[in-house]
């Protein structure tokens, strides 16, 4: 892997022995920013059927780097640092999801490095650099941070954040194995996963039935869900919702929570703060519900209904049931 130094990495996440949606995202952002700084982007990628390499050519990348087994995230973090030693690229990106959240900062303190976690932008200064921004002070403004002097840049992007780049069929790229590691001790072993019943993956719901602190209490939520399972949706919450007790963590959605790109995303009660909009602002369609003509949520919808959540709630479900 001998690198010119202005290649961008992306590290790759699968599904069975295909890319993962928020790869392909990322990719394709990578393919922005390495056409800024005039780099190439390379992928880093596990247990991926060759032929399914051709959706990482189309999404942007130039070569990919395929370990052919799943991989743990202790042994992704000691591959991916060992060739960055050799290569030294510009910049290495990951999704921050539960996989990449722990190889990153693996990597980043093996090269002794910075990593800037969780971030909603990222773009090229004049001067190359990568801008990366993220939310600070608990979601309630965001930082842009530079990493002026270490190298890689490190920064892990939340899934959604940017949108699925366009294909091109036509792109083909290079195919380099990884050789295994065998024999690598693990610190940790994992001995089972148990999921936790009634959370639902908000991140890939298509509609979104979303409340705020408007909505006044947990049994009203309730309601929003009798609402999803009609449309056949998801519950989504504000940040003050959630901190109110009526709805829960996972259910978030903002800065401090989950990013969402639904077709439909219907919100009753939420006053729209920055926080908030952050996390849902690339929906599809957006209507939201609310008594304060004045609320924020309303400059980023579709449709706006100044009304009580309560009674609107009440005549949709009517309909919906007849």
């Amino acid at each position: 892997m001998n690198g010119a130094g202005r290649e961008i990495w992306v590290l790759g996440e699968t599904i069975g022995q295909t890319p993962c949606p928020h790869t392909l995202e990322l990719i394709g952002k990578a393919a922005a920013l390495a056409e800024q700084s005039g780099g190439a982007v390379f992928c880093l990628t596990d247990n991926l059927k060759k032929d399914a390499c051709g959706l990482l050519f189309a999404a942007g990348c130039s070569r990919v780097f395929l370990y052919g087994a799943p991989w743990s995230e202790y042994v992704c973090s000691r591959i991916l640092a060992d060739y960055a030693r050799q290569a030294v690229p510009d910049i290495i990106l990951g999704s921050a999801t539960v996989f990449g959240r722990s190889v990153m900062p693996q990597t980043a303190a093996l090269l002794k490095t910075g990593l800037t976690a969780d971030c909603t932008g990222l773009s090229m200064t004049e001067d190359g650099l990568l801008l990366q921004t993220r939310p600070a002070f608990g979601g309630n403004l965001t930082a842009d941070i530079l990493c002026a002097r270490a190298r890689p840049q490190m920064a892990t992007v939340r899934p959604k954040i940017f949108p699925p780049p366009a294909l091109d069929d036509q792109r083909s790229g290079e195919i380099v194995s990884i050789p295994r590691k065998d024999g690598m001790r693990e610190p940790v072993r994992v001995v089972s996963r148990i999921p936790v019943p009634g959370q639902s993956n908000i991140s890939e719901a298509e509609i979104i039935i979303a409340g705020g602190a408007g909505i006044g209490s947990k049994e009203g939520f309730s309601r929003l869900y009798e609402l999803a399972h009609l449309l056949g949706g998801a519950v989504g919450a504000s940040r003050a919702a959630v901190n109110a007790g009526y709805a829960d963590s996972w259910a978030q959605i903002g800065l401090t929570g989950s990013t969402v790109r639904p077709r439909l995303y219907l919100a009753f009660g939420i006053s729209g703060a920055v926080q908030h909009t952050a996390g849902m602002r690339s929906a599809g369609k957006v209507i939201a519900v609310n008594t304060d003509p004045r609320a924020p949520i309303f400059d980023y919808s579709d449709i706006a209904v100044i009304a009580d959540w309560q009674e609107t709630l009440d005549a949709l479900l009517r309909e919906l049931s007849d």
